[in-house]
């Protein structure tokens, strides 16, 4: 009964794999300093806040991200800022638009690899003279 049992446990423990027509796809974790180096179609909503000595300050963030080809995806952030400082008036409203680009650089199945680059524009939409944004900056 013992090796029945040992046989069984073994059987479902071992994963086993399946065989498909197409190329195999590559499974990532989200790595914690780098973006993922995978081209997806997504919709993200994020939100922040932080309490300091100047203040309290809160962005909610809405993002979409679109392969433009399998190996160029674009995404647009629109954030909305709300700043509550000690010493001042409290401001709110949107911030600074932001333009990703990733491009999907190299990808090998048989060693598990996907490279990927990119850079991002942050084009000028939050009000300066509020302290909302109004920079334009370009990042790797």
């Amino acid at each position: 009964m013992r090796h029945v049992c040992a046989l069984l446990a073994a059987l479902l423990l071992c994963p086993m794999s399946a065989m498909a027509d197409e190329e195999p796809d590559i499974k990532f974790f989200y790595p914690v300093v780098t973006r993922r180096p995978v081209i997806e179609r997504e919709l993200e909503a994020s939100f922040q806040h932080s309490k300091s000595r100047e203040g309290r300050a809160s962005q909610f963030s809405g993002a979409l991200e679109w392969p433009i080809t399998p190996w160029w995806q674009v995404e647009v952030e629109m954030p909305f800022l709300y700043r509550n400082p000690n010493d001042a008036a409290s401001t709110a409203g949107p911030g600074d638009l932001e333009l990703q680009n990733k491009f999907l650089l190299w990808k090998s199945v048989q060693h598990l690899v996907l490279v990927s680059g990119g850079f991002e524009l942050r084009l000028p939409s939050g009000s300066e003279r509020r302290g909302l944004g109004g920079e334009i900056a370009v990042e790797p």
